[in-house]
């Protein structure tokens, strides 16, 4: 679901429009204003990304036309939010240009997967990339990636 949100509602498997433009942008609006719970401003200010979560642990984040994932770890915080999976998308925003009010054309301390350079743009969709979270030793590991960008993204046990 994640990645058909980040498709704009087109399913990157089957190419089918599963979700409406304005479904889809209805639904990333709610989930960027209070998909967190309370930690919703908190989580838009660091994050900047639509996100949702749940008291099952997990916690689906959408980088709009690139990618979309889910976290599963369930020790959650006193606001209902997976721990881990809230660190795994700081750590994650803190290495990669996706907060949506980072300077794309400038900001050269983060890395941003949908360029090759700093002047070329990459060509890409979400059937174009994959990403699958795995909890691990209680680490959470991003494996799966676009294109152009290859190597593992590990966030420290916490």
């Amino acid at each position: 679901m994640a990645a058909t949100l980040a498709n704009g509602g087109i399913c990157p498997i089957t190419g089918e429009s599963v979700l409406s433009s304005e479904a889809v942008r209805n639904t990333l609006s709610l989930m960027h204003s209070c998909g967190m719970y309370d930690f919703s401003g908190q989580f838009a200010f660091h994050v900047g990304l639509p996100a949702k979560s749940g008291v099952s642990g997990a916690v689906l984040l959408v980088v709009p036309n690139v990618m979309g994932m889910m976290c599963w770890s369930p020790p959650l915080d006193r606001m209902g939010n997976s721990v881990r999976g809230i660190h795994f998308c700081q750590d994650l925003l803190s290495h990669f240009n996706f907060h949506n009010y980072d300077n794309l054309r400038h900001f050269t301390k983060k890395h941003d997967p949908r360029r090759r350079s700093d002047e070329e743009p990459v060509n890409q969709n979400v059937s174009d990339c994959s990403a699958r979270v795995i909890i691990e030793n209680h680490s959470l590991c991003l494996r799966g990636h676009p294109k152009n960008f290859t190597g593992n993204y590990v966030c420290k046990g916490r």
